[in-house]
């Protein structure tokens, strides 16, 4: 007679036993699909200058690396339609200064609501939020940003 342990009860039912080795095959099939799929990134590294994509709201873009005068850019919103609410970080992981620079729309910086583009320096993060999508408004903050 073929039995199944569950939970320490024994089954003896034949279907119900046939059932449950279904079932594990199945939940095995599951598991090895599961773990073969390659998640999205949360991080971006980069070691050029970069120009936001729709993909990277809710990233980090992380620059690493020596290259002088690295700029990443928010683009227009005309161009790439970030939603109100969308956030993207900044990491300066590298050894000099990046630009954070906008095209055609608004980055204000949170510290004194001047705008225009900003410097992160070596170590600096940063973090902006499009705040109003009728006339785009990018609101910027972070460590070692001027």
């Amino acid at each position: 007679m073929t039995q199944f342990k569950f939970n320490e009860m024994e089954i003896k039912d034949p279907a119900v036993v046939e059932a449950f080795k279904e079932l594990d095959i199945l939940l095995d099939r599951l598991i090895t699909v599961v773990q073969a799929i390659d998640p999205p990134a949360l991080v971006v590294d980069i070691t050029d200058d970069y120009t936001l994509l729709i993909t990277d709201k809710d990233k980090t873009i992380r620059r690493t690396g020596s290259t002088a005068g690295v700029v990443v850019t928010i683009p227009a919103n005309s161009v790439v339609p970030f939603a109100e609410g969308d956030i993207i970080a900044v990491s300066n992981n590298g050894t000099d200064a990046i630009t954070i620079a906008i095209t055609t729309d608004t980055l204000t910086w949170a510290a004194d609501n001047t705008t225009g583009t900003r410097t992160l320096a070596p170590g600096g993060i940063a973090v902006f939020e499009l705040m109003d999508i009728t006339s785009p408004n990018w609101t910027i903050a972070g460590k070692q940003l001027t």
